[in-house]
């Protein structure tokens, strides 16, 4: 059992506020992954809860709130373990949408999953197996996310690098603004540049990991 599993049992029962508050910590889930700017509990947050979970376990994690996006996290298991994440479809196979959580127990009819945004909180919820689309193994710190899973800029995504309080440089990118020069170097390898304004960014990124080693 790994420990992000553990650490989202430590989180059972955490579920929605009714009315116009909002529970602080879903809010977190999305500050987490890259999402600041998502300030509700109201939006769907089974993907923030399982990135928010791998990440306070030290563990790999995507910067991602969409549930199928984890249909290329890790490698794929047919024999999963408790605790490994699992990807399933919602309304059809070949929609978009899709719900993501962690692994807790299965039969030949259905995936017992523990995850966030089921009824409206954390809990274990019963599936049918025949809406699985993927087992993804979560083995700890020998997991890497596939290269193929490239992290890109969106307008929508700008914060800027920080230093010990101090603006260092304006690149802005997906992320809570404060990072070490290993973080931007792993930034930097996975960015891949689609638009002008992507590749000034990374350009630079590459500028305040300078400034940042010469601080040191």
């Amino acid at each position: 059992m790994n420990q992000a599993y553990k650490f989202a049992q430590s989180k059972l029962g955490l579920k929605e506020i009714k009315g116009e508050q909002h529970n602080p910590e879903i809010v977190e889930m999305f500050a987490a992954v890259g999402y600041g700017r998502i300030k509700n509990d109201e939006t769907l947050w089974d993907g923030a809860f399982v990135g928010w979970c791998l990440k306070s376990a030290g563990m790999p994690y995507l910067n991602e709130v969409a549930a199928r996006k984890y249909e290329k996290y890790g490698t794929e298991t047919k024999t999963p373990k408790v605790g490994d994440i699992v990807v399933i479809w919602r309304e059809s196979k070949d929609s978009w949408k899709g719900h993501v959580g962690f692994l807790h127990s299965m039969d030949e009819k259905d995936i017992y999953i523990l995850g966030g945004n089921q009824n409206n909180e954390v809990c274990v919820r019963r599936f049918e197996r025949k809406r699985l689309l993927s087992f993804r193994s979560v083995t700890g710190e020998s997991l890497r996310i596939k290269e193929e899973e490239e992290v890109f800029m969106t307008d929508e995504m700008y914060l800027p690098i920080h230093y010990k309080g101090i603006i260092v440089e304006e690149p802005y990118y997906k992320g809570d603004g404060n990072h070490s020069v290993a973080e931007l170097e792993d930034l930097c390898r996975r960015y891949k540049e689609r638009t002008h304004q992507q590749a000034v960014i990374k350009q630079n990124c590459m500028k305040a990991i300078v400034k940042l080693r010469s601080k040191a």
